[in-house]
């Protein structure tokens, strides 16, 4: 009997890359204002500082000048058929410019990486993927909304904490860390790699 693949999904902004730390400091924006997900939502930034950013999600500019993890070459470490692990990439842009612009970097960090299994949409509202066994995100609604089979890894940010939503993190098996590499260590850990 054929065992099933292990589905690892990473986000790609504010995980593989630094998406909101770059926009904040080249805005002179304070990170610590930022508390909910949704710019919108979050009442201790000012009208002008909303626009920044929205602004900046829409600028090609700053996509290109992220910088990416440096141990984003370990998640493909992960993906073997050895271990019967399957490593996939999904992201939201949004516009075709800054799809492209993450796509051509993905592909550049991550050389050995199936590219059916990059997921990139454009729009203003990221689907859910399913059937996903370990998810890795920034987005603590997006951990909830994907039902994961085994856990999730949520990167710590100002903008994710747990009690500004109401949220249990046990419920919905969130593992919380700090950086993207004690993210790897931790799949690593459970899933026995």
């Amino acid at each position: 009997m054929c065992k099933s693949k292990v589905k690892i999904v990473y986000d790609v902004d504010n995980v593989l890359n630094n998406l909101m730390d770059y926009i904040c400091e080249a805005y002179n924006i304070d990170i610590k204002k930022i508390r909910r997900y949704d710019i919108s939502e979050n009442i201790e930034l000012t009208y002008s500082e909303k626009n920044k950013i929205f602004r900046a999600f829409n600028d090609k500019d700053i996509f290109l000048n992220l910088k990416y993890d440096e141990s984003i070459g370990e998640i493909l470490n992960c993906n073997n058929a050895d271990n019967n692990i399957e490593v996939h990439i999904h992201s939201l842009s949004m516009n075709h410019e800054i799809e492209s612009v993450k796509y051509s970097k993905i592909i550049e960090l991550l050389k050995n990486i199936d590219e059916s299994n990059i997921v990139f949409e454009v729009g203003s509202k990221k689907s859910v993927m399913h059937d996903v066994d370990v998810l890795v995100e920034d987005c603590i609604e997006n951990c909830v909304k994907a039902n994961v089979k085994k856990f999730c890894i949520l990167l710590d940010k100002t903008y994710n904490q747990a009690d500004e939503y109401g949220i249990c993190e046990k419920d919905y098996n969130i593992i919380r860390v700090r950086a993207l590499c004690e993210g790897i260590e931790v799949i690593r850990n459970k899933l026995s790699i």
